[in-house]
């Protein structure tokens, strides 16, 4: 079905309308849960494989789990760097990653191993520079790794998942118009509320529906 609708999956909507976090059941597999693993593999390399055949309209309870965005702890950390005028060593974050740091706890944060100051410094000068970018120049698509991740729940709202956590949050505390997501997930319950069994073809009836998201 991905393949089949594409670029129909990636829509424009208002930032702010994302206004709520979950993950989809099978994010569980993500990690390696046994103890005398962990020194070898962070992560479960079967774990893309799962994630790559979860369906796109997904059933579930997944939905009912959600939290507001703006309490994740991405979106309080950038946000209290905007509210500190990007004073970053200003920000709760910032102590708490010097204070890992001078106890001996190697810690890395979006594959930046904070192994010196020099490090924090730089994960910090980066998310500056991303603020004020997007707030000259609105969001740029090009120079993103990942889409913004989205999902559909059961009542038509749409929720963060994993991927692009950070510029989302960027993008609605800096006030960007509109930003590109991409619609990972789709609660079956939404599709049958929008009348997306009663005609056409089902790829046809998920595009009319994502339509009524877009901007």
């Amino acid at each position: 079905m991905r393949e089949t609708l594409s670029e129909a999956l990636q829509i424009q909507v208002r930032p702010e309308s994302v206004s709520g976090y979950g993950l989809p059941g099978y994010v569980q597999y993500k990690h390696v849960h046994a103890s005398w693993l962990r020194p070898w593999l962070k992560k479960n390399p079967l774990y893309p494989l799962i994630k790559g055949r979860a369906p796109l309209v997904l059933p579930g309870d997944w939905d009912r789990a959600c939290v507001p965005f703006s309490t994740t702890p991405v979106y309080v950390f950038l946000a209290d760097l905007q509210a500190c005028a990007f004073e970053y060593k200003d920000t709760e974050f910032y102590r708490l990653l010097l204070a890992d740091l001078h106890a001996g706890k190697q810690r890395s944060y979006k594959s930046l191993l904070l192994n010196s100051e020099q490090a924090i410094d730089q994960l910090f000068e980066g998310y500056v520079r991303v603020f004020k970018s997007m707030a000259a120049e609105g969001y740029q698509a090009d120079k993103a790794v990942d889409p913004i991740c989205v999902m559909v729940t059961r009542d038509g709202r749409l929720i963060k998942e994993e991927k692009g956590r950070h510029r989302l949050a960027i993008a609605q505390l800096v006030g960007v118009e509109r930003v590109p997501v991409l619609v990972r997930h789709i609660h079956p319950d939404w599709l049958t509320a929008m009348g997306g069994t009663s005609s056409g073809s089902a790829a046809a009836n998920i595009v009319r529906s994502l339509q009524s998201l877009a901007v």
